[in-house]
């Protein structure tokens, strides 16, 4: 509702300030409680000690190498000696007669007060916004959870203040004491499980321009999304945006419609069918038709949007490579692949994270020894755009994902390369700093090149990661990079090369029931590759 987008935004899984639109999630959820005649929600910040966090880092176990303290992470900032005070926050929602009706608190850090306030304001939204969701389900009843990990629930009085939703939606939290102590169980993971699903696209009128969305570029859109009835002798305009800016890959927009952006090119024009959200929605979005749509069956319409895209604007990340390096990072990434190839003489490569294809498709501008390419991605609709490389992913999966290419596939040569931490402060330096930048490097650390990233290693953690994967899975492995010398800070990129020791030991990719541990989803056999 802030951005005045019913139908098309969500509510992002995670708060970056840099990429955050419309109002902040502290204001959202004051304006909720405002909504909903509650008092202002109480939000208590306190600091943590160095010495308390370390102690806590160190009597838990990461399963990502330990390193020195200093390397070690809390959400996106380092520990900083001279500094060493981080944040976190509490917050409490109170009824009307000022008592608590919900409590927040997690343990997560971080480094400013005010990202304290704003991430534990999100992990609250969120937890409303999956209660809510479930007030549209076709589930005869509500139950409600007395705590999560992070929440606590009072029961009895969450239902005497929200009474009114439950009842417009014909629900019932139950009289007795067992039914009251469920209203739930919501996870407060955020990273949300998006469903796979694709736009599928018609009347895709202009010229292909070649300038694509990919993840984490921003991209603006105009749009129109329309109620259409199945006849179509009636079509009712419910929103409609001239210029409409997000993020790729930040879960701020729905599935299908940043299925459909990321199918288009600059000035391209499609429409799609969506899902129907909920009636409540469609009512809230509809204003000088709710009249007429109040007598329209969901079964005799559908909801069709009209998409174009504005522009594109690269990720920071690329934006800050191709200011200090040239060519960019990535080009060098893929020549310095080529060559090795070449010098092994390689005849099929697998690209694990994948993603849109991006790399796949470099390499068929190359001249190389390949016969084969194959792309590996986590999820079926990584495999047409959002990409999943393995800073994206938790550093536990990191290892997780070393260990299965290692164990399963055995190949002869695995090429591994992630953004080398250390670097940051000259990519950073090198790029046009804004306000918030400027606030951001007076406090010592650096950010992640890319606020998707859930960590990026010090070549110390890098090198300890890859080796203990060598030794483990006999291999040898060596270390480069591309971008910069290599000296003082190292390489901007840097890379690991295992070679398989023990020859002739094919990949065991089927398991005792002769199951694989990938499916097939594209073949095209006859492709030329070179």
């Amino acid at each position: 509702m802030s951005r005045d987008s019913i139908l098309v935004a969500e509510l992002p899984s995670a708060y970056s300030r840099f990429s955050w639109q419309g109002l902040s999630p502290r204001d959202l959820l004051c304006s909720f409680c405002r909504l909903q005649r509650l008092p202002e929600p109480h939000f208590a910040v306190s600091r943590v000690s160095c010495d308390t966090l370390m102690s806590a880092l160190s009597s838990k176990e990461r399963g990502a190498p330990a390193g020195s303290a200093e390397n070690q992470y809390t959400n996106d900032v380092r520990i900083n000696k001279e500094k060493p005070d981080l944040f976190k926050c509490e917050v409490n929602i109170r009824s009307r007669k000022q008592e608590i009706l919900l409590e927040y608190s997690a343990a997560d850090t971080w480094s400013k007060e005010s990202d304290a306030i704003q991430n534990s304001s999100l992990k609250v939204l969120i937890w409303f916004n999956n209660y809510f969701k479930k007030l549209t389900s076709k589930t005869g009843k509500l139950y409600l959870s007395e705590s999560t990990a992070d929440v606590k629930v009072h029961s009895n009085i969450f239902l005497q203040e929200f009474a009114m939703c439950l009842s417009v939606y014909g629900k019932n939290g139950g009289s007795d004491s067992a039914m009251c102590s469920a209203v739930g169980p919501f996870s407060m993971d955020t990273q949300k499980k998006h469903l796979e699903s694709t736009a599928k696209l018609t009347h895709i009128e202009g010229p292909d321009s070649g300038v694509f969305p990919s993840h984490g570029s921003l991209t603006c859109i105009s749009y129109t999304a329309s109620l259409v009835t199945k006849d179509k002798a009636k079509t009712y305009l419910l929103e409609s945006h001239n210029e409409f800016e997000f993020e790729i890959g930040t879960g701020v927009v729905s599935n299908q419609l940043e299925s459909c952006v990321t199918q288009l090119s600059v000035n391209q024009t499609a429409r799609f069918v969506a899902e129907l959200p909920p009636r409540d929605l469609i009512m809230a979005a509809s204003c000088e038709f709710s009249h007429d749509l109040s007598n329209v069956s969901s079964e005799s319409c559908f909801l069709e949007f009209s998409v174009k895209v504005l522009q594109v604007t690269e990720p920071l990340e690329d934006r800050m490579e191709k200011a200090l390096f040239s060519p960019p990072l990535s080009k060098q990434r893929v020549e310095f692949d080529v060559r090795h190839i070449n010098e092994l003489h390689g005849t099929t490569l697998v690209d694990f994270g994948c993603g849109s294809g991006s790399l796949l498709d470099s390499l068929l501008e190359h001249p190389t020894t390949l016969e084969k390419l194959v792309g590996v991605d986590i999820s079926r609709k990584g495999l047409t755009r959002a990409a999943k490389v393995i800073e994206h992913v938790e550093e536990d999966q990191a290892t997780l994902f070393g260990n299965i290419v290692l164990s399963s596939f055995r190949p002869t040569v695995l090429i591994v390369s992630t953004p080398n931490y250390e670097y940051n402060p000259i990519l950073q330096g090198s790029a046009m700093p804004n306000k918030d930048d400027e606030a951001d490097e007076s406090t010592g650390p650096y950010k992640f090149r890319n606020h998707d990233r859930k960590f990026e290693w010090t070549r110390l953690q890098f090198q300890c990661w890859a080796t203990g994967l060598a030794v483990k899975h006999s291999y040898s492995v060596e270390f480069s990079g591309v971008g910069g010398s290599g000296e003082e800070l190292g390489y901007a990129s840097q890379i690991a090369i295992f070679r398989r020791l023990v020859q002739g030991q094919e990949a065991m990719c089927l398991d005792k029931d002769g199951d694989q541990p990938y499916e097939v989803l594209w073949e095209w056999p006859n492709a030329c590759v070179n």
